[in-house]
């Protein structure tokens, strides 16, 4: 590739060449020169980039309010942070996410398409960062230790709401094939062995109604997550943020978001991404008592009458967190798997 498709940035390793329209800069170039491990990119995770610009919008409004950067900067950082939002310049996103340092090539990531797009806005050239500068401005106030886990909650909390959307479409699901199983008998069955007679309809029934209890606990759980620690910097001390940072710019963020955002009490002890609520949405979520063995569903040699053909009868676990994680790309409803129950 010829030298004029590169442009050339330094940081404190020396020099290296980024492409000419990137908009990423130095930083992501290194993520990208040295995490190549799961070629999963931040850029896959389409909420968790709209996340992380809603924070740099809001850390941006909130710097301005404060007088820590120069209004005309913030304006341009903001518009730019709205674009990403709106869903552009998501490919500019292309760090590995798998990689070290505890989420700072993410951070620096976001830094860098902001600051170069909001140079641009501002009528100057990618990587002229004297007058928009990734760490200076895009980041002021901020370190990854508090903008990555706060992105990472939103992100979460954006995700969760088609997450419980699926599941709901499920309990629907199960509701109807409880009504159209509901005089169809079979073997009700404890360790593998049948027992005493039930209706499949029944059996449908209790799975819509565990489902159920299993949303409301998802939804308390994902209440820890307004929570949020912007403001604590690099080690929750709030170093390098002006006084009043941390509660300005969870109100900035929930003004954009319609979310209920407050400031950790304590930041020192917010600093850990406290992330034991998501640990306990998927231990739900693997709890759900729903068989996918058609020898535990089926009635044994004493009761063969209305047993199910469970090739169907699926609620996939890695398919939920995979949902959890990722919900906005799972475009089919769950309910789809449940199309094909039928019974014998």
């Amino acid at each position: 590739m010829s030298e004029e498709k590169f442009r050339i940035e330094s940081d404190l390793l020396g020099e290296l060449q980024v492409p000419v329209d990137a908009y990423y800069g130095v930083q992501t170039q290194r993520a990208i020169n040295n995490y190549k491990i799961s070629n999963t990119r931040m850029c896959d995770y389409h909420e968790y980039v709209i996340a992380m610009a809603c924070i740099k919008l809001a850390a941006a409004q909130t710097n301005k309010e404060l007088g820590a950067i120069d209004g005309k900067i913030a304006d341009a950082i903001v518009e730019a942070c709205r674009e990403i939002i709106d869903g552009k310049f998501h490919d500019q996103f292309p760090v590995d996410m798998m990689q070290g340092g505890a989420g700072t090539s993410v951070n620096m990531n976001a830094n860098e398409v902001i600051a170069n797009r909001a140079l641009e806005i501002m009528g100057h050239k990618k990587g002229e960062y004297q007058f928009c500068s990734p760490n200076d401005h895009v980041n002021c106030a901020q370190s990854t230790n508090d903008a990555y886990p706060s992105a990472f909650r939103y992100a979460f909390i954006r995700m969760n709401r088609n997450l419980e959307k699926a599941l709901k479409d499920l309990i629907a699901a199960f509701q109807a094939k409880g009504e159209e199983f509901k005089d169809v008998i079979k073997m009700g069955r404890t360790q593998l062995q049948d027992a005493v007679p039930m209706t499949s309809g029944q059996e449908f029934h209790a799975y819509a109604t565990n489902l159920g209890e299993e949303v409301l606990n998802i939804e308390r759980n994902v209440n820890l997550l307004y929570e949020i620690n912007m403001g604590g910097t690099a080690i929750g001390t709030g170093l390098n943020a002006k006084p009043g940072f941390a509660e300005l710019c969870a109100k900035k963020l929930t003004e954009l978001t319609g979310e209920k955002f407050i400031a950790a009490p304590d930041l020192v002890e917010a600093l850990s991404l406290r992330l034991e609520c998501c640990d306990k949405v998927i231990e739900r979520l693997h709890k759900i008592p729903v068989h996918t063995d058609e020898s535990i569903t089926e009635s044994g040699r004493i009761g063969i009458v209305g047993g199910l053909s469970a090739v169907h009868v699926v609620i996939r676990r890695a398919e939920l967190i995979f949902a959890l994680l990722v919900a906005h790309d799972f475009k089919s409803p769950i309910r789809n798997h449940f199309i094909g129950i039928h019974v014998h």
